[in-house]
């Protein structure tokens, strides 16, 4: 199947989302180690360590977000697969991923009027780092931005991801007995359920 333009693009966007959040992790942790280490051989502390990681963090948050929730990768209750049917879990998934978007788009709107609030005001951002204060706030409308898209996209066409790509099972996914499957009975019968031989065979 040919994925469209839109498609791969959005993927695209996604996928470049959950490397830059993995880069932003691996970077605190590389950063905040080696403070440490520095701190416990007597090299010094590394002043603006915590300023930074005070803002990745956040910022790897909300890049990783869309990304996990367009991979499926997302808190779910796995044991409702086992208790309940595919449509009903397609009906809830819809209904969370409405609730999802109505909220998403609801802290995009806020995000964008804080920025702006910030901006007019021109606060700033008094640390081992100087910068506006309207800077902190910019990850929150783009993550909250594109888990808006993701929740529009799961609501109109389910929670799999488009084109058959996703890489972890489907929210909806059942499964169902083999021929051969013990669950109906199917399936070549075991020496040990084959009927004994009757008395005297042939000789």
């Amino acid at each position: 199947m040919t994925r469209s333009l839109p498609t791969r693009l959005y993927r695209l966007l996604l996928d470049a989302c959950g490397v830059a959040a993995g880069a932003l992790v691996g970077a605190m942790t590389f950063l905040v180690g080696y403070d440490v280490l520095a701190r416990n051989l007597g090299w010094g502390s590394v002043v603006w360590v915590m300023d930074i990681t005070e803002y990745m963090l956040p910022l790897a948050t909300c890049l990783a977000a869309p990304w996990l929730m367009y991979q499926n990768m997302h808190i779910r209750l796995d044991v409702l697969n086992m208790v309940l049917s595919p449509r009903t879990l397609a009906t809830i998934d819809r209904v969370a991923s409405l609730i999802g978007a109505v909220v998403s788009v609801a802290i995009t709107w806020y995000a964008f009027a804080v920025i702006a609030d910030s901006r007019a005001a021109a606060s700033i951002v008094m640390k081992t780092i100087i910068f506006p204060e309207w800077w902190v706030y910019i990850p929150v409308p783009c993550g909250f931005g594109l888990l808006a898209v993701e929740c529009i996209r799961r609501l109109l066409f389910g929670p799999g991801v488009p084109l058959g790509t996703v890489d972890s099972p489907d929210l909806t996914a059942v499964h169902a007995p083999g021929p051969d499957s013990p669950e109906t009975g199917g399936g070549r019968a075991s020496a040990a359920d084959s009927p004994a031989p009757p008395d005297g065979g042939s000789r």
